[in-house]
Order: C-alpha cells, then structure tokens, then sequence
C-alpha cells in the first residue's frame, strides 16, 4: 500500500507581495518514490523546492508532510518535522572537516545517536570516509555534493529535497551523487 509523505496543492510562493513565481503547483510523493520537477531556465523550479523547504513565502495553497500541514512553517523547524533539503550552492561549510561538517548536522539527534550516524554516512560515501579530517572547500565538486547530501540524509529525513544536486558536475560525478 502507497503511503503519501508529501503533498503540495495549488502552492503559490513568491519573493515579493504580489509577485508570485510559482502559481498553483501541485507533487504528491509517496514513501520510496523518487519525484523530479523539471522545466526551462526561470521556470520556478527552484523557488517551488525553496517554498517547500520554508524559505520562499507561501501566498496561496498547502503543503502537507505525512498529513502534516507545513505551510506556515519556518524553515528551521523543518528537519525536525522530517524535511531535509539541499540547497544547489552554499551548502556545506568550506572551512570545516568532513567530519564536522556531518557533526553540525546531527545537531536535532540524541548524542549518543551521532557515532553511528556518522558511520552509515561513510558507509554509504566512502570517499568522504577518506577525507574525514580534510578541508570540506578542499574536496572535488563531486565531494562537496556527496557531503551536502550525506548532511541532509544523517538525520534520516521523511522527504529530501535536493536543489539541481548533478549542476556543475562532470558525468562520473554524477552518478557518484
């Protein structure tokens, strides 16, 4: 039996008052299911999985996370709520280790959850794995995506959203992310 985790209806969502980029989206995503969004440059891709993740505002419509209405939302409280999203850029900590970078994002666990986490993230990108102790700006654009992914999926989130995760990416890297 399908089990619905997201369902967005009729969302309206737009940076000015007045002004709205995405007009009457409607996803439904169920458990296990891989959902894209797709469409030209300026099309509002990116301000519909913003709106969603609560950080473009909502003018019109719903949004529900297992049943949950999220719309009004902000979007700090969203990982607690089960929605993890990664943003296309600025989405990791240039400055810290790969480890701390996975450290900062287990911020809503129990403490004594966060060895294990850690371990199944380098279980699941080994490369990271090798570079634990390395600069997160140091790694390859392939490895900074690994890792803005892993920091999204350590909290084991009822829904990622990702934000264009292949941009800027050569092909191996892609079907590494």
């Amino acid at each position: 039996m399908r089990q619905m985790v997201l369902d967005v209806r009729d969302l309206e969502a737009g940076y000015e008052p007045g002004v709205p980029i995405v007009r009457g989206a409607s996803i439904t995503v169920d458990q296990g299911e891989i959902v894209v969004v797709l469409g030209p440059n300026g099309a509002g891709k990116s301000s519909l999985i913003k709106a969603i993740a609560g950080l473009v505002p909502i003018t019109g419509g719903t949004v529900l996370l297992d049943g949950k209405d999220i719309t009004a939302s902000p979007a700090h409280t969203m990982v607690r709520l089960g929605l993890a999203f990664v943003p296309q850029t600025e989405n990791i900590f240039p400055l810290m280790s790969v480890e701390d970078n996975l450290r900062v994002a287990c911020g809503i666990l129990r403490p004594r959850e966060v060895p294990a986490r850690i371990a199944e993230m380098y279980a699941a990108f080994p490369d990271l794995a090798r570079q634990r102790r390395t600069a997160a700006g140091n790694l390859s654009g392939g490895q900074r995506q690994m890792l803005a992914v892993a920091r999204a999926l350590i909290v084991h989130p009822k829904v990622l959203v990702l934000d264009e995760p292949s941009a800027g990416l050569s092909p191996k890297f892609v079907a590494m992310v």
